[in-house]
């Protein structure tokens, strides 16, 4: 799966409006032996299109990373599915130092 983003970005300090764009990529692949077990990785990195009076620079700013297990409730269609792991986010910094987040991610499924 991937997804593709383009927003638009806006902060009470500043005037201009800032452009960014997101390339998020996932992978799941079912174990055979219980298929509503799976692992789980996927990926997003976020690129600032232009650099702001309010601080964004135009470049490489952002990236998620997250490795875990997903569990589907029930084999039905519109079963929810949880996704539990560790997820690893990086924040490119301009006048600091980078900042790296380690998180325990749970993230909750559901169709309607």
């Amino acid at each position: 799966m991937s997804r593709t983003r383009l927003e638009q970005r806006f902060v009470e300090t500043g005037s201009d409006t800032g452009w960014r764009l997101r390339q998020f990529v996932k992978f799941r692949q079912p174990f055979p032996c219980e298929p509503r077990l799976s692992v789980v990785v996927w990926d997003e990195a976020f690129f600032d299109l232009n650099s702001t009076d309010w601080g964004q620079f135009g470049s490489f700013s952002q990236n998620r990373a997250f490795a875990g297990f997903g569990w589907t409730m029930e084999n039905l269609p519109q079963s929810p599915r949880v996704e539990i792991g560790y997820m690893h986010q990086y924040i490119r910094k301009r006048a600091a130092d980078d900042r790296h987040n380690h998180i325990l991610g749970i993230n909750w499924f559901t169709k309607y």
